[in-house]
C-alpha cells in the first residue's frame, strides 16, 4: 500500500435494532497537490465518525495546515 491509498475503516458495527458503528477513512486528501484555502495549503490525513443508537455521536479529522510565509526579501 503506498501514501496515496485510500483506506476505509468501519469498527464494532451492530445494528440490533439500532445502529452502532465506528468508521474512519484515511488519505483523503495531500498537502503536496491538495487543497488550498487563500494560500493556506492544507491537507486532510484522516476523517471519521460515531454512531451510538442512530445518533452521531463524534466526528473527527486530522490534517495538516501550512502557512504562506514570505520568502527573505519578499514584501
Amino acid at each position: 500500500m503506498n501514501d496515496t491509498t485510500k483506506k476505509i475503516e468501519i469498527d464494532h458495527l451492530i445494528i440490533d435494532p439500532h445502529l452502532y458503528a465506528k468508521a474512519s477513512i484515511t488519505n483523503i486528501l495531500k498537502l503536496d497537490g491538495g487543497g488550498s484555502l487563500s494560500g493556506f495549503g492544507f491537507s486532510i490525513d484522516k476523517f471519521g465518525l460515531s454512531i451510538l443508537n442512530n445518533d452521531l455521536e463524534d466526528v473527527f479529522f486530522e490534517g495538516i495546515i501550512s502557512l504562506p510565509i514570505n520568502k527573505e526579501g519578499e514584501d
